[in-house]
C-alpha cells in the first residue's frame, strides 16, 4: 500500500507523490522527493549511499557531492537541517535514516479528488512494503500540432532519463535540458494562448503526472480541463493551441523535429512507422524490389517516388496495372536501368500477369517498386508466384491516417504549401474524425478550410459538417 506518513505539520503522501506542510504542497524536485520517500519507506534501518544510488538514481553515475546536495535539499523541504537532523539523520560511515517521531499511517485507499479520476491506470498499482520504487516505462512527448505555427510540423521528445518536463510559451520551438541533480527538460512552444509557464509533467514512482501551473487558458487532457492528472499512454494534452500526445514505449527513439521544408519518406513521428522509415532509407539506394501495401490515399505513390529519388536512378516509368486490359506485350520508354513503378498490383487481372512477368524479363536492370491495397497473402492467392516473388522484396505496410494521428501536424506541413493557423478545437475535431479518405481527404479538408477562413485561424465553422458534428457530439 502507498505510504502516508505524518510528522510535525508535514505529510508525506506516496500515492499523490507529494510532500505537504499544513495541507499545502511543498515544491520538491522529483529526485529529491524520491529520496525522501525511499528513506521513509525503510525507516526501520539505515539506508546506505550505494543503495540510494541504485534505487533512487537507477544506477546512474552520480557523485557524492550530488548526493550531499540532494540530502541538503531534502532537509530544506522537510524543515530540517544538518545540525538538528530531526527528520533525516546521517549515520557516519553508514548512510541515512528517517527518524521523524510520528508513526506511519497507511490508509486502505487514499482519497482522490473527483475532478481527477484515475481509473484503471498504473497509479493504482503500488509496490509491496520494502520493495524498490518502480520506475515508469520510457515515454515520448509528441507535439502533434502547433496551432499558431503549423509550418513547424510536429516534434517528438524522448523522456528517457528525464525527471520533469516544463511546458511554456516561447518565441520559437526549443528544447533545453538540464542534467543536474534532477534531469529537467524545458520545451518552449510558439503559442500566444499558452502561458509562459503553462504546465509540467513529473515522473513519479508509479508513472507520469501532468500538473497545470495556473495557466491563463488552462490545460486539457482528452478534452477535459484538469489541474492535475496521472497520464496514461495515448493521452492528448492541450496547452493553448498546441496539442501534445503522451506515449509510453518500451524504448524511446531519439528526438526528432519535422517541418514542411524537410524531405521525408513517411513524414512520421510514430515509433513503429519511424522504424519502417529507417529501414526504407537503408533499402532505397539498393536495387532490391519494394512492395508498398496500404489503403487508397495512405501515401504509397509519394513513398515510392521518395524511394526513387533516394536511389539516384535517373528515370521512373509508372504503369497503372488496373488499366492493363489485354494480353499484349508491355513496354517502357527511355533507359531500362531506371525505376519501374507498378501501381495497383492488386487490380491486375490474373490472366494478364504473364505480360508483366515478360516486361520484368525485358528490363532486368530496372528497380521495381509495386503498390497494392491487398497484402502479400492475397496477392499470392490471385497472381502467379513468379510475379509475386519478383516484386515482394522488402514489404512495407502503410497504415491508414486514423492509426497515425500523431502525424497530423507533420502531414499538414508536408501536404499544404502554407498550412493555416488553427484553434485547438480544430485539431480535436480532426482527431475524432475517422478519415476514410486518408491523406487525400486530410489535404482537401484543410485546403478548403483555409480558403473559407480567408487567412484567419481555422475554427470549427470552417470545417465540413461531418467533422463539426463529431466534435460537437464528443463535447456533450
Amino acid at each position: 500500500m502507498p505510504l502516508l506518513l505524518a510528522f510535525a505539520d508535514y505529510e508525506l503522501d506516496e500515492a499523490k507523490f507529494e510532500l505537504r506542510r499544513a495541507g499545502e504542497r511543498v515544491e520538491v524536485q522529483p529526485r529529491v522527493l524520491e529520496l525522501i520517500l525511499y528513506v521513509a519507506r525503510h525507516r526501520e534501518r539505515v539506508v546506505g549511499k550505494d543503495e540510494l544510488f541504485t534505487q533512487v538514481w537507477d544506477g546512474t553515475a552520480v557523485t557524492e557531492a550530488s548526493l550531499s546536495q540532494a540530502v541538503r535539499s531534502a532537509r530544506t523541504a522537510l524543515g530540517d537541517s544538518s545540525r538538528e537532523q530531526r527528520v533525516l539523520r546521517t549515520v557516519r560511515g553508514r548512510g541515512l535514516r528517517f527518524v521523524a517521531e510520528e508513526a506511519a499511517r497507511t490508509p486502505t485507499k487514499p482519497p482522490r479528488a473527483p475532478a481527477m479520476p484515475i481509473g484503471d491506470t498504473a497509479m493504482d498499482t503500488h509496490d509491496a512494503p520494502g520493495a524498490p520504487l518502480s520506475r515508469a516505462a520510457d515515454a515520448l512527448l509528441i507535439a502533434v500540432v502547433h496551432g499558431d505555427a503549423p509550418r513547424l510540423g510536429g516534434a517528438s521528445y524522448s523522456l528517457a532519463g528525464v525527471d520533469e518536463v516544463l511546458l511554456g510559451r516561447g518565441s520559437r520551438r526549443r528544447r533545453e535540458e538540464d542534467r543536474g541533480l534532477t534531469s529537467l527538460l524545458r520545451i518552449s512552444m510558439p503559442d500566444q494562448r499558452a502561458s509562459r509557464r503553462h504546465a509540467h509533467l513529473v515522473r513519479t514512482p508509479n508513472g507520469w503526472v501532468l500538473v497545470d501551473d495556473d495557466s491563463r487558458n488552462g490545460t486539457r487532457v482528452n478534452g477535459e480541463r484538469v489541474t492535475k492528472r496521472p497520464l496514461v499512454s495515448g493521452d492528448r494534452i492541450q496547452c493553448g493551441a498546441t496539442i501534445w500526445l503522451f506515449l509510453e514505449t518500451v524504448t524511446a527513439p531519439p528526438d526528432v523535429e519535422t517541418g514542411g521544408e524537410q524531405e521525408s519518406l513517411l513524414s512520421t513521428l510514430s515509433p513503429p512507422l519511424r522504424l519502417v522509415e529507417e529501414q526504407l532509407l537503408r533499402i532505397a539506394p539498393t536495387p532490391l524490389p519494394v512492395l508498398l501495401i496500404g489503403d487508397i490515399g495512405v501515401g504509397k505513390t509519394h513513398t515510392a517516388m521518395g524511394i526513387h529519388r533516394l536511389s539516384e536512378r535517373t528515370t521512373v516509368q509508372r504503369i497503372d496495372l488496373a488499366g492493363v486490359k489485354d494480353e499484349g506485350p508491355l513496354s517502357v520508354d527511355g533507359p531500362q536501368a531506371g525505376t519501374l513503378l507498378l501501381e495497383g498490383l492488386d487490380q491486375l487481372e490474373p490472366a494478364l500477369a504473364p505480360a508483366v512477368v515478360a516486361l520484368l524479363d525485358e528490363v532486368p536492370e530496372a528497380r521495381v517498386i509495386a503498390t497494392s491495397r491487398a497484402g502479400l497473402d492475397e496477392l499470392e492467392a490471385r497472381l502467379p508466384r513468379d510475379l509475386s516473388s519478383r516484386v515482394a522484396g522488402y514489404r512495407a505496410t502503410l497504415p491508414p491516417l486514423s492509426e497515425r494521428l500523431a502525424d497530423l501536424g507533420t502531414l499538414l506541413a508536408r501536404l499544404l504549401p502554407e498550412p493555416p493557423a488553427m484553434r485547438a478545437e480544430v485539431v480535436e475535431a480532426a482527431w475524432l474524425h475517422p478519415w476514410p479518405g486518408n491523406l487525400r481527404e486530410l489535404a482537401m479538408v484543410f485546403q478548403v478550410a483555409a480558403v473559407v477562413a480567408e487567412g484567419a485561424p481555422l475554427t470549427l465553422d470552417h470545417l465540413p459538417p461531418e467533422l463539426r458534428q463529431r466534435a460537437s457530439a464528443e463535447s456533450r
